[in-house]
C-alpha cells in the first residue's frame, strides 16, 4: 500500500499505473491516503504562508513604530 503511494509521488513512467492493484481494498486505501495526503500538504502549506505573512507584518509594525518614535522625538 505504501509502495503505491511512493510511486504516485514519483510519477511512474509508461503506461504502469501503480495505485492499481490485485484486490480493491487497498487500491481503495491507497487512493484515500493519497487524498489524505494532498490535503494535508495543501493545510500545511497555507499555514506556512498565513505565518510568513504574520511575521513580516510584525516587523514591518516594529519598524514603524520605531521610526515614529524616532522621529517625534527629533522634533520636540
Amino acid at each position: 500500500m505504501f509502495t503505491h503511494l511512493g510511486w504516485s509521488l514519483l510519477g511512474p513512467s509508461g503506461e504502469v499505473d501503480r495505485l492499481t492493484s490485485v484486490d480493491q481494498l487497498s487500491e481503495t486505501i491507497a487512493r484515500i491516503f493519497f487524498a489524505v495526503f494532498l490535503i494535508i500538504g495543501v493545510i500545511l502549506l497555507i499555514n506556512m504562508l498565513i505565518a510568513l505573512l504574520s511575521h513580516t507584518y510584525q516587523r514591518t509594525e516594529v519598524r514603524d513604530y520605531i521610526i515614529c518614535c524616532c522621529c517625534c522625538r527629533c522634533e520636540k
